[in-house]
């Protein structure tokens, strides 16, 4: 109970709560999917994930691979030092830049 009082002050102190985002976030949470994420689609599902090795394979004979990237995006949000404590020792995003042959 704590923790839920805590969270609504935070949501209430950043006007969060009164935003678009956040009622739209809601609505679809309650009753389109609940495993919705207006922050971006994590894939921590079991079920939901994207399997990086079969589209290399898929790709690999028609396409050559220039750039494979993996980087943990920053987000003002959460604050500089935090991204630089992190940046280095995980991930959240991908990029892969192909050529076709």
């Amino acid at each position: 109970m704590r923790e839920q009082n805590k969270l609504l002050k935070q949501l209430i102190e950043t006007r969060e709560l009164f935003t678009y985002d956040f009622l739209k976030t809601v609505l679809i949470k309650l009753f389109v999917n609940s495993r919705y994420e207006r922050e971006g689609d994590l894939h921590v599902w079991k079920d939901d994930h994207i399997e990086w090795n079969k589209i290399l394979q898929l790709l690999a004979d028609k396409f050559e691979i220039i750039s494979n990237n993996d980087y943990l995006l920053y987000r003002p949000k959460g604050g500089i030092v935090l991204y630089e404590k992190y940046k280095n020792i995980c991930n959240d995003m991908k990029y892969i830049i192909y050529r076709k042959y």
